[in-house]
């Protein structure tokens, strides 16, 4: 059987070794970020977009909204 002496040993031992494990690791990591049109370069090499206005009807608003649950604000899409 342990004794108080024994269990704080061992859970001072314990702490200690969790502790040194953890200290060890660092955490460091870098995000790069891509524009719009370098996007669209790495995905689609060498093709040109052109920008397309799309107006909604009120019928198309409604269809859209039934398949999808989701409402149109806006009529007009850009």
């Amino acid at each position: 059987m342990m004794n108080q002496y024994d269990r704080r040993s061992a859970l001072k031992k314990s702490i200690l070794t969790v502790g040194a494990l953890f200290a060890g690791q660092t955490f460091c990591y870098a995000k790069t970020y891509l524009t719009g049109d370098q996007a669209q370069q790495l995905i689609f090499p060498g093709k040109k977009f052109t920008q397309m206005n799309v107006s909604l009807s009120r019928s198309q608003m409604k269809a859209i909204k039934s398949a999808s649950k989701v409402r149109v604000r806006h009529s007009k899409l850009n």
